[in-house]
Order: structure tokens, then sequence, then C-alpha cells
């Protein structure tokens, strides 16, 4: 066995098969939160939140299954090959989806019910191989199993078509060099696999390259969504400021200035009012004065001048009450 076909199997057997499992279920749920943050963005977060939780249930779907042979006393190898395939195509379908249509509405409903199709046809062959590997995993490996190859070739075909969407869309979708880097590794894993598969050299229930390409693949969705988040982020502030900007565009216009009537101009207090006031309040301050009769003199003068303060303020008030009335009466 070569060094290369060693390091691939390292997350056939065990531990690494553990390994493996645990590591992509955790980069499915960091690809959940991730989304969840954009969910107020729209059509991007929406979709992406529905990949990723789509991806999340189906690698809790094969760890329930996995956790259910063991309850059952049964061998893991009947339950789990099939599924591992069937989780893996999900998977690539749900991604594909949301990298090449969240973007952008160029697809209209065609992808959200292409994807539909393709996932339900992907059950309905989980189905009939689950049957078919339920009397004959006793005695071959799923590898050389008569569908093993065909659960190769369906993400290869998937992985072949999303990196020419992405090609022949390069300027539309975002981030289209990442998603190309994407769909080039799984293009690897599975080419990879079905190579070995047919010149024998592949025994087992699992593929070593197949596996490492698709950890491969999700640890890079991180990127790519962690790129939208970033997008996100850097779009939030000018949506806030987007209603200020509707609010001042919503007040009314100035009224014309032909409609306006002109007030009367009440004259301001000058300061040569004040200083002559104070002087009469340092008059009769002074007046007489003595030092028992001080205090008195203050409280006269303070007095005197409260009175004219009162008396312009009233006049002012009384000024005013004939444009109040007339603005009551105006039709």
């Amino acid at each position: 066995m070569t060094p290369s076909s060693n390091f691939f199997n390292m997350l056939v057997v065990s531990p690494g098969n553990l390994i493996y499992y645990l590591a992509v279920f955790a980069v499915s749920l960091a690809a959940l939160f991730m989304s969840l943050s954009m969910r107020k963005r729209g059509r991007v977060g929406y979709i992406y939140t529905l990949a990723t939780a789509g991806t999340v249930i189906a690698w809790t779907l094969l760890m329930l299954s996995a956790l259910f042979a063991l309850v059952a006393s049964m061998s893991p190898d009947a339950i789990l090959p099939p599924i591992d395939r069937l989780v893996q195509t999900l998977v690539i379908l749900l991604l594909s989806w949301a990298f090449l249509t969240a973007n952008h509405e160029r697809f209209g409903r065609v992808g959200p019910v292409l994807l539909l199709i393709l996932m339900a046809w992907t059950a309905i062959g989980y189905i009939v191989t689950g049957i078919e590997w339920a009397s004959a995993y006793n005695t071959q490996d799923f590898n050389s199993f008569t569908y093993g190859s065909t659960w190769a070739v369906i993400p290869l075909l998937i992985s072949l078509v999303g990196g020419g969407i992405c090609i022949f869309f390069f300027r539309v979708i975002k981030d289209a060099p990442l998603k190309l880097v994407f769909f080039g590794i799984l293009i690897i894993g599975y080419a990879g696999t079905l190579i070995t598969t047919s010149q024998g050299t592949l025994v087992g229930d699992y593929s070593g390259i197949q596996r490492t390409a698709f950890l491969a693949a999700m640890l890079l969705t991180l990127g790519i969504i962690y790129r939208e988040v970033l997008d996100t982020f850097e779009t939030a502030p000018q949506a806030a400021l987007q209603p200020a900007s509707q609010r001042v565009e919503a007040q009314p216009s100035a009224p014309d200035a032909s409609t306006l009537q002109p007030l009367p101009v009440v004259p301001p207090v000058v300061p040569e009012r004040e200083s002559a006031q104070l002087m009469k309040a340092l008059g009769i301050m002074l007046e007489k004065a003595s030092p028992d009769a001080i205090p008195d003199r203050i409280v006269q003068a303070t007095l005197n001048t409260l009175k004219a303060e009162i008396g312009a303020l009233l006049s002012l008030k009384m000024a005013a009450m004939p444009r109040f009335s007339l603005a009551m009466t105006a039709p």
C-alpha cells in the first residue's frame, strides 16, 4: 500500500472514521450558525440557512442510524454505507443550490423545484440500494457492490454540472472562483474513487479519498459563508441609514412665501433699557441711605424693578391678544 493510500485511509479506519463524522458534523453546525446570522438579509440568508439546516439534519440522520444499529445489536455495515452515500449526495445538492442561486434570481423557481426533484430521486435510489444491500453486506464490500459505483457517479455529475454553471455564469455568481474550487475538490475525490474502484485497488465499504475531498469541501464552505457574513456586516450600516434618508424625503416641503402672513415685529429689549433700570434701582437704594435703612431700600428697589418688568410683560401679552383672536376667527 502506497503512502498516499495510507494517508487517505486514515478517515476510513478507526478512530479516523469517528473523527471524520464528528469533524463534518461540527463544520455543518458552524455553517448553520453563521448562516443564521444572515437571516435578516433576505434571500441570501434564507437560502443559506435552509441549505445548512438541511446539511445538519442529514448528518443527524446518519448519527441516529448508527445509534439505532448499536441499540438493535445490528452490524453497522448493514446500515451505514448506503446512508453515508445518501447524506453526502444530499449535502452536495443543498450546498450547490445555495452557492449557485443565493445571490441572484436568474433561475427563478427552477432552482428550488429542481432541487426537490433531485432530492426525491436520491431518496428513492437510497431505498432501492438499502433493500439490495441488506442481503449482500455479509458477502461483499460496498465499493464493489452493484450500486456502489453509482453513488460515486451521482455526486461527480452534480459537481461537474455545478462547476459548469459557475463558469457559464461567472460574473453573476458571487465568489465564483471559491465555488469552482469547491466543485473541483469534489470532482477530484469522486473521480479518484471511481478510478480506484475500476482498478480493483479500493476495498472495503468506504473511500478514503472521497471522504478527504468531502471534508475539505466542507471546510471551504465555511470560508464561502464567512465571506457572505462579512458582506452582511458591511452592508448593515448602509441599510440602517436608509430609513433616515427616507424620512428626510418624506418631510413636507416648505410653504410658499406668498402664502405667509407677515407677523408684527416685537421690538427687542435693548441693553439700554436694562442699564436704565439698573441705574434707577441703584438710585433708589442710595437715596437717603443709612446703615439701618439700606436693607429697606434694597427691598423697595427690588419691588419697583419687578413692577416694571411685570408691566412690560403684560403689555406684550395684551399686544399679542388681537393677533390670537384674529387667528381663531379666521376661516
